[in-house]
C-alpha cells in the first residue's frame, strides 16, 4: 500500500481487500474525513477488462468535496 497526503487530502493506492494481488482498491480522503460520506466505486468492464487508475480523477474530485472515495479493481 502506498500512500500519499496534500492540503486537500490523502490517497491510500492498493489497499487489500481479499487474497488476490487485483482485490485492491485505492482510498480517497477528504481532508476532514471523520463523518464524511462514502462512496464505493466498481468500474465497468465486466471484471475483465479496465482499471480503477481510469477513475482516479474522479476520487479526487469526490474528495475535494468531502466524501471518502473507494474505488476497487
Amino acid at each position: 500500500m502506498q500512500s500519499s497526503a496534500t492540503a486537500k487530502g490523502q490517497l491510500l493506492r492498493n489497499v487489500p481487500y481479499g487474497d488476490e494481488p487485483q482485490q485492491c482498491l485505492d482510498l480517497y480522503l477528504p481532508a476532514a474525513p471523520a463523518r464524511a460520506p462514502w462512496i464505493v466505486l466498481v468500474h465497468g468492464g465486466g471484471w475483465s477488462v479496465g482499471d480503477k487508475h481510469q477513475y482516479a480523477p474522479v476520487g479526487a474530485h469526490l474528495a475535494r468535496q468531502g466524501i471518502v472515495t473507494a474505488i476497487v479493481n
